[in-house]
């Protein structure tokens, strides 16, 4: 059925067999790399007979475990990276595309067209269209585009009884009954496997800038951010924290422009650096650094190399959370004494899209151990006592479902479940993740 180089064993699937962070890990049967949807069909129907689970993965950037095997080496990986379409509809600004396609591969295509995929995120070397809306990817620029959701237009999917159901006509209005392709988004390798879809493209920014407004604190940061996003040439705004500036700093081996903690707003428009000296101007920051070309890619890269840079500083427990913007400072501000009640060792690096509300808040050990569970604990309990959520956009996989009760009501976790038993009967398709254990 499949040839042998779909079908991967031994040492060779190592590399599918953790998150990106290292925390989360299994052992594997094998790794199976269908080419299309006939094929991922096939391969469903068999797993189904023989009661084999399956696990759908992408570029294995992951933060949550959702793609993990267990750890009885009984699990079979479904890695998408052999599904290549491509395809460009610069008429209608449209892609399709399959979904072991890269996020870089996509925009490089759309590039030619003056195109690219609205949704930017720190892994986009690696991060494949399927696992992007698999988790529903956010990232950089959802305040001005949306999330992953918003660009999808239309799909093509295995569900768990092994049926392909396409809707791909790729309409921008197609009003016809339950657009059930958007169940698909934030469904984690639950629903099934997506194999191609049909995406929107946003054309790319002819002029862009970037300014650096330092700020006293957390309160002080709201304030720029929620002047800022009702800006209409607002494209994206991110906080930074000087524990995050300095490992940025260190991995580097550059120069803040300020001490202190920061706002960093991206600005689109025909002229963005008048926009951005309008902004300061009216925020009153004539400390503001304003910049385009390298020198403003410089100021954007002191966010952008956060994760990369977090993880030199050992294995982080990745807590994406966001509350309403009104308590955004006071939950950022009461994070270290949450973390120090638990064990002093622990120290968090805070950063993030504040004008979404979202906080990432990693956790570290100073002896760069992983950190306990009940670090995880302490914090998803502190953003639901704030109004927050649990997951602001990596989803849940393995390593959130114990805590699904703070985020979703009972009423709703049953109606999930029902919705997925629908589409996977036999429980074969991610059946550890986004759920609350038995």
């Amino acid at each position: 059925m499949f040839g042998a180089d779909s079908v991967l064993t031994g040492d060779t699937i190592v590399a599918y067999e953790q998150d990106w962070t290292g925390r989360w890990s299994g052992s594997a049967r094998a790794v199976v790399r269908p080419r299309n949807a006939a094929d991922a069909s096939a391969l469903v129907r068999l797993a189904l007979r023989h009661g084999v689970v399956l696990i759908p993965r992408g570029g294995g950037t992951g933060l949550v475990g959702g793609a993990v095997p267990s750890s009885e080496s009984t699990d079979v990986m479904v890695c998408t990276s052999r599904m290549r379409e491509l395809g460009i509809d610069p008429v209608a600004g449209t892609a399709v595309i399959g979904a072991g396609v890269t996020l870089v591969e996509l925009n490089n295509a759309a590039a030619l067209h003056g195109l690219r995929f609205a949704v930017d995120i720190g892994s986009r070397d690696s991060a494949t269209i399927g696992g992007m809306i698999a988790t529903n990817a956010g990232g950089l620029r959802m305040l001005r585009w949306g999330d992953t959701a918003a660009q999808l237009l239309g799909i093509e999917i295995v569900n768990g009884h092994g049926e392909i159901l396409a809707h791909m006509r790729g309409l921008t209005k197609d009003n016809v009954g339950l657009r059930w392709h958007q169940l698909f988004p934030g469904s984690e390798g639950t629903l099934g496997i997506i194999c191609t879809a049909v995406v929107r493209l946003v054309p790319i920014p002819q002029a862009v800038a970037w300014a650096w407004f330092p700020v006293a604190d957390a309160a002080a940061a709201v304030v720029v951010a929620s002047t800022a996003r009702r800006q209409a040439h607002t494209s994206a705004i991110e906080y930074v924290h000087p524990d995050g500036i300095a490992l940025v700093s260190a991995l580097a081996g550059r120069t803040p422009p300020t001490n202190g903690p920061a706002v960093i707003v991206e600005s689109s428009t025909e002229d963005p650096l008048a926009a951005l000296l309008a902004l300061a101007e009216a925020l009153d920051a004539s400390d503001a650094v304003i910049a385009d070309g390298p020198s403003g890619r410089e100021l954007w890269a002191w966010r952008d190399r956060h994760t990369e840079a977090i993880a030199t500083a050992g294995i982080p427990a990745k807590c994406d959370v966001a509350v309403p913007l009104r308590h955004w400072a006071a939950f950022h501000d009461a994070v270290p004494s949450a973390l120090a009640a638990i064990d002093p060792e622990l120290y968090p690096i805070r950063f993030g899209h504040i004008a979404d509300g979202n906080v990432h808040v990693n956790i570290l050990r100073r002896d760069r151990c992983a950190p306990q569970p009940e670090a995880d604990d302490a914090i998803w309990r502190l953003a639901t006592s704030f109004g927050g959520t649990i997951s602001a956009e990596h989803g849940i996989g393995i390593a959130k479902a114990p805590w699904l009760s703070l985020s979703r009501t009972p009423a709703e976790l049953v109606a999930i479940e029902q919705l997925r038993r629908a589409w996977d009967p036999g429980n074969i398709l991610s059946p550890r993740t986004a759920r609350i254990p038995e």
